[in-house]
């Protein structure tokens, strides 16, 4: 029997990409199909997987197909295909999100939903304008209404009589009843000078806001231009001075920027540049294959007592040779009798993820500067040195050891296999992207090979090999990773933005 699979409804945040809660980012990341709505952030987008089926249902209700009928049916439709399904919605779910009805539909035809919450835009708007929802002495409570109503209905199905007696009144889904609103609540005997907030795009670059009482802010707004999304703060609440910025600007806010290398480091990299405001375009360029019938790995595994040390160039390194001496069914304790040498941080990361601690780490993250660190510690010339690393991997740190006199065995841990990127991923970069992030020698190559044009884009790359192969294909290399990590390379790019915003008078 197929197995069914999952829907999962999923809060994309009020607006920020980087507000979206790390479950609901895990499922995005795994899911087979994404069915996502208007006020979703589209940089969310760029998590899901190459091959995910991705669904635009948030186009206006007039558009036609994209009823919530319609939206119920694709719901069911891919999970009763085996595909697990991540409903995308802005905010949470469950606050304005037809949660309820689409979780029914689905439990109905016998599918599993589940409802995966997120940052609301009633807690989110008020925060980024500097406004607690709630305040000691001033508002204990407040009350969420939606503007609209089941059936169509604006301002005039409203409860003003009751609305009038809560101390905190946030409006969603607003803008266009804002007038009547405030009307209909002074009728109904609150203060004309009670203080009201709204805002636009509430956390996002764009955010736009203003301030006013329940007699002018209507025509305030007008006068400003603001437009829905738009969120309404209205009570004592809303005279908070506004005295912090609502983020720490960054200098990489809408910045696109292409990300290179494998599956796995495109991801952590979109998610580093995410977090600060930018637009990643993932774009990977090679894949990693680990290699368990390389006979020379096998050789060096069952026979590591041999070798004085183990010096591991990169983390995938790392995680090639584990994965020999895992089917070889030995662990960690083989290597009590090797000292282990790493190239940086990363490196050192993955090592501890399987219980082994450095003798040494590099401080120069490069081939060379490994072999150097082992020479000085090492002493003895004569000594064995086991090398796991790519069957890609320059020459540099072996040649280096042997030039000291040490006895070098290279085994293949991994393959490193170009990956041509589509025609419309190069399209895009070539007339949007105004950075690019280069984390190997293998995809400054495949880049070259690919056409992509950089002559009027920033780029970064991870180390001086990197530099030195876009070099080798004419391409400026504007600034260089201080550490061989995906951190350090969004730093770095933040860094050399900031540079260039001061340089040039832009930015805030």
């Amino acid at each position: 029997m197929k197995r069914c699979g999952t829907v999962y409804l999923v809060g994309a945040g009020p607006g920020d990409p980087s507000l979206i809660t790390l479950s609901g980012m895990r499922l995005l990341k795994r899911a087979d199909v994404v069915i996502y709505d208007r006020l979703a952030p589209n940089a969310l987008l760029s998590m899901c997987r190459t091959d995910a089926i991705k669904i635009d249902a948030g186009k206006s209700s007039d558009s036609g197909g994209n009823s919530q009928d319609a939206i119920n049916a694709k719901l069911i439709e891919h999970a009763q295909r085996g595909s697990d399904v991540v409903r995308l919605k802005g905010g949470d779910p469950g606050v304005f999100g037809r949660a309820s009805e689409e979780q029914a539909a689905c439990l109905e035809h016998g599918v599993p939903c589940v409802i995966v919450p997120g940052i609301s835009s009633c807690l989110a708007a008020p925060a980024a304008m500097g406004i607690a929802t709630t305040q000691r002495g001033c508002s204990r409570s407040f009350t969420v209404l939606s503007a609209r109503s089941s059936d169509g209905g604006g301002a005039e199905t409203l409860d003003y009589a009751k609305l009038v007696r809560d101390e905190t009144l946030i409006i969603m889904m607003g803008r266009k009843e804002l007038a009547a609103i405030c009307n209909g609540l002074i009728e109904a005997g609150a203060d004309p000078s009670l203080p009201v907030a709204c805002v636009e795009r509430a956390t996002m670059d764009q955010q736009r806001q203003c301030r006013g009482t329940l007699e002018d802010i209507a025509e305030i707004v007008e006068r400003e231009g603001l437009q829905a999304p738009m969120v309404t703060i209205i009570g004592e609440v809303a005279a908070t001075d506004d005295c912090t910025a609502r983020f720490t600007k960054s200098p990489l806010l809408n910045m696109k920027v292409a990300v290179t290398g494998s599956q796995a480091l495109c991801a952590k990299l979109a998610v580093a540049l995410m977090a600060r405001g930018a637009d990643p375009i993932r774009c990977p360029m090679i894949r990693i294959e680990f290699s368990t019938t390389d006979p020379a790995l096998e050789l060096a595994v069952n026979a590591i007592d041999q070798f004085d040390w183990i010096a591991f160039s990169s983390a995938n390194g790392v995680r090639g040779f584990f994965k020999r001496l895992i089917a070889a069914k030995l662990d960690s304790r083989t290597l009590s009798n090797c000292r282990i040498a790493s190239v940086g941080v990363a490196t050192s990361r993955e090592l501890l993820k399987h219980g082994v601690r450095t003798d040494i780490q590099s401080e120069i993250e490069t081939g060379a500067g490994l072999a150097d660190a082992i020479i000085d510690t090492a002493g003895d010339s004569g000594q064995c040195i086991l090398l796991p690393r790519s069957d890609k991997a320059l020459a540099t740190l072996p040649d280096r050891l042997e030039s000291a006199g040490m006895n070098v065995t290279q085994v293949v841990a991994y393959l490193t296999v170009a990956i041509a990127p589509p025609t419309i991923l190069v399209d895009q970069i070539n007339t949007s992207a105004d950075a690019i992030l280069f984390a190997s020698p293998s995809a400054v190559k495949c880049a070259g090979d690919a056409g992509l044009c950089l002559d009027d884009k920033l780029i970064v790359c991870i180390g001086e090999t990197t530099a030195a192969a876009c070099t080798h294909k004419h391409m400026k290399v504007h600034a260089v990773a201080k550490r061989a990590t995906a951190e350090s390379m969004v730093d770095t790019l933040e860094w050399l933005a900031s540079l260039n915003a001061t340089e040039t008078g832009v930015g805030a």
